[in-house]
């Protein structure tokens, strides 16, 4: 027998994977958005989370 021969077909068995909202925790589908911040890119669940979090990285690093 030879890799050739053999059929492959990887599985998680069920296990999920989700990626959780920089800002609330919610999580991140197909509806939600990433941005760049400095040089980290982070997932939001929504629009209005991801400009929450991006108002208080910006007043954080004007140090109010």
């Amino acid at each position: 027998m030879t890799v050739d021969d053999v059929e492959c077909e990887p599985s998680l068995d069920g296990t999920e994977f989700a990626i959780a909202s920089a800002e609330c925790g919610n999580t991140v589908d197909t509806e939600g958005e990433s941005a760049r911040i400095d040089e980290t890119v982070s997932h939001f669940c929504c629009g209005s989370c991801r400009s929450r979090f991006e108002e208080q990285y910006k007043r954080l690093e004007e140090g109010m």
